[in-house]
């Protein structure tokens, strides 16, 4: 997390980390908690350097300005259905959860090692155990890595196209090569695996076996690809919204002189201490009267 600074545009890097993604107010309060820590400053030290309060308070057109300039672009135009669906909440309740990509992470990570752990048992027990079915593991489980990559950008893909998100330019012939070289590496591992087998059922039994666990592996890696995207989708789209809503918030704020308000409120009241200071009396000097009284009455 990085400190966001006056006049600096907060976004996700100056998000805490307990922040809420999916408020449209996010980007707005952390920005106005800034704004108004740097009023309260400019406010006392204003006071102080000038020693006036009419003169303090004559300085608050300077910060407002500089408020409007980096925080109230002009003709920013937000797209109607995107900030719809994030102030009604719906990006969120489209967004597939942190959880459900870690879930999905997971069971990749155990289809491969379920593979990887199948094909060493298949070798240990048939007696026929060569260090190189470890290779021919990994390349299994890279052919349904491609492979789930290239079925996850279909399917993400295909939710554009319902969602009215799918934007011109997105080629298919990326996500097909990597489904056609995914599905020539399970294949042609599968096929190796059973070559040396006897007899055709247990050639399509080991076949079969190796095909299954490469295709669990493609599937596992389908859903995180179309889960992460979808979620990446929705999060840009959340940004905007964000943006947005703070460009309105600030603008409703300098319009309606709420800015101005604080500034003028915060003078004000460094003036208010500082009369109170200077009315008052130090319970020093007020020790140091007693102690003199004290004496001469005992001299007298």
């Amino acid at each position: 997390m990085q400190a966001l600074q006056f006049l600096q545009r907060a976004n996700n890097d100056h998000f805490p980390p307990d922040a809420n993604l999916w408020d449209v107010n996010l980007i707005f309060n952390l920005e106005k908690e800034i704004i108004d820590r740097e009023i309260e400053k400019r406010a006392g030290g204003n006071w102080r350097r000038l020693n006036s309060e009419d003169d303090a308070l004559a300085q608050s057109d300077a910060i407002i300005k500089q408020i409007a300039s980096s925080y109230d672009p002009p003709d920013e135009e937000p797209d109607p259905r995107i900030y719809d669906e994030a102030r009604s909440g719906k990006l969120q309740l489209m967004s597939p959860t942190v959880k459900m990509i870690t879930t999905m992470k997971i069971a990749f990570l155990v289809a491969v090692l379920a593979e990887l752990s199948v094909l060493v048992l298949q070798a240990l027990f048939t007696g026929d155990f060569n260090p190189f079915i470890i290779v021919l593991g990994i390349f299994l489980a890279l052919g349904g890595f491609l492979q789930g990559m290239g079925i996850g950008n279909l399917l993400t893909r295909s939710w554009k196209i319902q969602a009215g998100r799918i934007q011109r330019g997105e080629s298919l012939a990326v996500s097909w090569l990597l489904i056609g070289i995914g599905s020539a590496l399970i294949l042609l591992i599968s096929a190796l695996r059973a070559s040396g087998s006897s007899g055709t059922s247990y050639f399509l039994l080991v076949f079969l076996v190796t095909l299954f666990f490469g295709e669990a592996v493609a599937i596992c890696e389908a859903i995180k690809v179309r889960y992460s995207s979808i979620r990446s989708v929705l999060l840009q789209e959340i940004a905007l919204a964000q943006y947005w809503q703070a460009n309105l918030s600030h603008h409703q704020h300098i319009v309606r002189g709420d800015y101005k308000a604080h500034y003028e409120a915060a003078v004000k009241r460094a003036a208010s201490e500082l009369a109170q200071l200077n009315q008052g009396t130090p319970k020093t000097q007020v020790d140091d009267q007693e102690s003199e009284d004290a004496a001469a009455s005992i001299q007298s």
